[in-house]
């Protein structure tokens, strides 16, 4: 079921995220500060579809066993950092762009994203992300033991603690902070909007248009919440919890992954549903 489920996404994933990079660099219209964002999302979901995904469907059949050798090493390091951080990348950056819209709205006086300020602000999702996973690639290593060879993280360069309070900092810099400021955010940028349209304020096409682009968001933060929270509950549940975590059913714990990869196939479906220009050039 897992494998035909993941059959679904990979395709939708790889072929939605690379259709937004494609349509935006076909239209010149399109380049903008806020789909240079969506961009930076798409390479993200695309790096999280190419790596996860067939990493996911392998430890279906064959567990964690991984194989020798140099290439083994140096494919055991680069895989798990590179899903981390372009996960971290995706979250950072639809949060920059929650960030984005608050003030175009609320704080209508203020300046915006330029094209300018949104390459540096990629930049520094970028570092931000690899500097919260960067670690990565000296603890994850290939480990034998009884059962053959795997690919594991050894934390022996830190304190004994030191996977329990990293699962905490995920939970918190990767889940409730950016959800909490997107739902308050949000909460306020509806009210700003309800009130121009009660009292009748603006230009009602621009009104309208940042209606779409908002109900977009919103409808990505929501999914993102739903997609993302099994996960962090397995991840407390392998550090504070290990023997609930074995005893419960292997479908459930590898259904809670696939959720969080499904992420990455639902944010290009939803620019397409929500935005006529890029359904126009679709």
């Amino acid at each position: 079921v897992l494998t035909f489920a993941y059959a679904v996404i990979f395709p939708i994933s790889l072929l939605g995220n690379s259709l937004v990079l494609f349509v935006v660099y076909r239209h010149h219209t399109l380049r903008n500060a806020l789909n240079y964002l969506i961009v930076n999302m798409a390479i993200a979901d695309l790096l999280v579809t190419i790596f996860t995904m067939p990493y996911s469907v392998s430890y279906l059949y064959i567990q964690n066993r991984w194989f020798g050798g140099v290439f083994g090493e140096i494919l055991c390091k680069v895989v798990q950092s590179a899903v981390a951080i372009s996960i971290a990348a995706s979250i950072f950056t639809l949060t920059t762009i929650t960030i984005d819209r608050f003030i175009s709205i609320v704080y209508v006086w203020k300046q915006t994203l330029t094209l300018g300020t949104s390459k540096l602000a990629l930049v520094l999702i970028w570092v931000f992300s690899v500097g919260m996973f960067g670690f990565y690639f000296r603890a994850y290593r290939v480990n034998k033991s009884a059962r053959g060879l795997s690919c594991d993280p050894k934390y022996d360069f830190a304190p004994e603690e030191f996977p329990k309070y990293f699962a905490v900092c995920m939970f918190v810099f990767l889940y409730a902070v950016p959800l909490a400021l997107m739902a308050v955010l949000y909460s306020i940028i509806c009210r700003k909007l309800f009130k121009k349209e009660m009292g009748g304020g603006g230009d009602e096409q621009i009104n309208n248009k940042k209606k779409r682009v908002i109900k977009m968001l919103i409808t990505c933060t929501i999914f993102f919440a739903i997609c993302w929270l099994p996960l962090h509950v397995l991840h407390f549940l392998i550090y504070f919890d290990l023997m609930s975590f074995l005893c419960s059913p292997l479908f459930l714990r590898l259904f809670g992954f696939w959720l969080g990869h499904a992420n990455s196939a639902l944010n290009p479906i939803l620019y397409v549903i929500f935005n006529k220009t890029f359904r126009k050039a679709f």
